[in-house]
């Protein structure tokens, strides 16, 4: 019997399977990093934000140049894409935080103060709030009788260098929103340049207070300066200031700056006590 052999032949082509490139190093370090002339800012504040190197440059801003500017509402995470001649691309990303109205601490400066909120609603041009949110764990809380929610407990904030800073655009100075402050007896609001409050008489407020504590300073006698066209201070005790009497009575000096401005007082008291 004649027998048939069949004789298989596989050919492969490599025509158009693509090896993995090796791109070269784009530079020292890789990847270059983004240089931020601030990470942390106000809304309404500009950022550069640039990068060195010899590629052609993405961002997602839109962008092509090595070097741009932002102003972010909010938090932003910005990247650009580096193409090396070669065709290799790295992206690289930096954020930029924008601080909050919002106020967690008793201290006098840094972040997340009363005194770095107004400095930040300065820089925004609109109607703006700040907030308050303060822990019961941080150093100005203060618990004089050492029974929990009784009402007596308050959140000491001491003005240890300097006034704060003039309002220049219209803020609402919302104390109310801190957790456990209430206002449950009103001295007279008003918008005029000094309002006098008299413990003897009454008007101190009951329950969990926000204290805004002048220290006592010498020639610290105004509370807050304002050229905006309104700035209302809602839920606090000023305390401790250097024009105060010695029997409970004394003077909140509040110094409207322009002829079109106002100054209101809605639940805000001053005292020499607690």
């Amino acid at each position: 019997m004649k027998k048939t052999i069949l004789v298989f032949f596989l050919i492969i082509s490599f025509k158009n399977i693509h090896l993995a490139q090796t791109c070269p190093t784009l530079s020292e370090p890789l990847p270059p990093d983004i240089t931020a002339s601030n990470s942390i800012i106000c809304r309404g504040e500009t950022v550069n934000l640039s990068i060195g190197g010899t590629y052609s440059f993405l961002w997602n801003t839109g962008q092509t140049t090595s070097s741009v500017n932002v102003s972010p509402s909010i938090t932003t995470t910005y990247s650009v894409t580096l193409t090396h001649t070669s065709g290799c691309s790295n992206v690289v990303n930096e954020t930029i935080n924008v601080r909050r109205l919002h106020v967690t601490t008793t201290a006098d400066v840094g972040e997340n103060t009363l005194r770095q909120a107004i400095l930040c609603a300065n820089y925004r041009p609109s109607f703006d709030t700040i907030t308050f949110d303060i822990p019961t764990s941080d150093l100005g809380f203060r618990n004089p009788d050492g029974i929990a929610n009784n009402g007596d407990e308050f959140w000491n904030i001491a003005l240890a260098f300097s006034d704060l800073p003039e309002v220049t655009d219209t803020l609402v100075i919302n104390g109310l929103t801190q957790n456990g402050t209430n206002c449950s007896q009103v001295g007279t609001p008003g918008s005029q340049q000094t309002s006098t409050f008299n413990n003897s008489k009454g008007f101190k407020p009951l329950g969990i207070k926000l204290i805004v504590n002048g220290g006592g300073i010498a020639n610290q006698q105004i509370v807050l300066a304002s050229s905006a066209t309104l700035l209302l201070v809602k839920g606090f005790v000023f305390i401790n200031w250097i024009n105060e009497t010695t029997n409970g009575a004394g003077t909140i000096k509040l110094e409207p700056r322009t002829t079109n401005s106002k100054i209101t007082l809605d639940c805000a008291f001053m005292s020499n006590k607690i």
